[in-house]
This record gives C-alpha cells, sequence and structure tokens, in this order.
C-alpha cells in the first residue's frame, strides 16, 4: 500500500512540476510567495517553543523569528532587489535552518520550523538562480510540513492501523496538490 502512495504522490509532482514549468519567472515568483505566505506563521512561535542554541551556533532565542520576518518582508516588499543583496539575505536566512538530527528532543516543533526556514532558503535560491526546481522545491517542502505533522499525530493518536494512515496521508498529500495546481491554474497562469 505505502508504494501505491508514493507512486501517486510522485504523479502529483510531476503534474506540479510540469505547471511550474509553463509559467514566466514573474508567475514562478508568485507562486514561490503563495507558498510562503501559507507556511511561514509556522516560524512565529520558534523563539518561544524552541531551545534554538541547542540546534544553531549563529542564532538565539529572541532573534530568530524578528530575522525570518526581516528577511520575508524585505522580499515581500521590494521588487528591485539586486543580486548581492539576495544572496545576503540566503546567507542569513541558512542561519535559520535548525540543525535538528543531533538534538534528543526533536519535536514536530522543531521539524516544522526547520522545514520553514529550509523553504525561505530555498525561496532565496530560487530569486537568485531563475531555477525552476527551487520553487519546486517550496511546493515539495509543504508536503514535508503536511507529513511531519500528520505522522507526529498519526504514530500517538491512531490505532496502529497501516493501512488507515497511508489511507489519510494520500488524501491530504491530494488534496495539497490540488490546491497548489488551482493556485498556479487561477492565480498565475492569466498574467
Amino acid at each position: 500500500m505505502w508504494n501505491l502512495v508514493m507512486i501517486e504522490k510522485k504523479a502529483n509532482e510531476n503534474l506540479v512540476k510540469d505547471a511550474l514549468n509553463s509559467l514566466s519567472f514573474k508567475q514562478q515568483k508568485n507562486f514561490g510567495f503563495f507558498c510562503m505566505d501559507r507556511i511561514q506563521k509556522l516560524y512565529e512561535d520558534v523563539d518561544s517553543r524552541i531551545k534554538i542554541q541547542d540546534m544553531s551556533e549563529d542564532l538565539e532565542n529572541g532573534k530568530a523569528f524578528v530575522l525570518f520576518r526581516f528577511i520575508y518582508d524585505r522580499l515581500k516588499k521590494e521588487d528591485a532587489i539586486t543580486l548581492k543583496d539576495l544572496e545576503n539575505l540566503r546567507r542569513k536566512s541558512n542561519s535559520l535552518i535548525l540543525d535538528t538530527d543531533n538534538v534528543f528532543d526533536s519535536t514536530t516543533e522543531n521539524i516544522l520550523a526547520k522545514i520553514v526556514s529550509e523553504c525561505l532558503y530555498t525561496f532565496l535560491s530560487f530569486l537568485i538562480n531563475h531555477k525552476v526546481d527551487d520553487v519546486f522545491d517550496c511546493a515539495r517542502l509543504i508536503i514535508d510540513i503536511i507529513n511531519a505533522q500528520i505522522s507526529d499525530y498519526f504514530f500517538t493518536n491512531i490505532d496502529e492501523d497501516d493501512e488507515k494512515c497511508e489511507s489519510f496521508l494520500r488524501s491530504l498529500f491530494e488534496i495539497e496538490y490540488r490546491i497548489q495546481l488551482s493556485a498556479i491554474k487561477f492565480n498565475y497562469r492569466g498574467e
């Protein structure tokens, strides 16, 4: 059953990637903002819920969300950011990516914060390199967020019924891909 979920996920990923390939850079950029707008709130409480010093040498509690908002707000407000500024912002955003691999109490919140900051870094890479794979990775990271949230719920609340879990996860992935494809179709193709 799990192989079927992965095959369906790959087919849907290909649909999203093909749709993104048909867009202009500006439309792809807008789709990247669409992805970031949907998940950026997950980073909001990072300073109060996570002991950042255990996962980042360059960051401390009280500064992570402020830095995240500074970078993201600058991207949203300034249309004419120079390549050098984008590279500097990407360098700063790299410090926001938490190293959850060596932390014993790596909770869902830690993992979600890591994925959101990876999405910001990836979006900045897209703006620098203009590669559709980078903006596609932003969409893929949303799937990772769903997977992290739901997996945590499954393993604590569902009676280890693998088929039930896989079916539910498959339906969530399907809905997310429909949302992404609808956003591309309705919001960005007509520009």
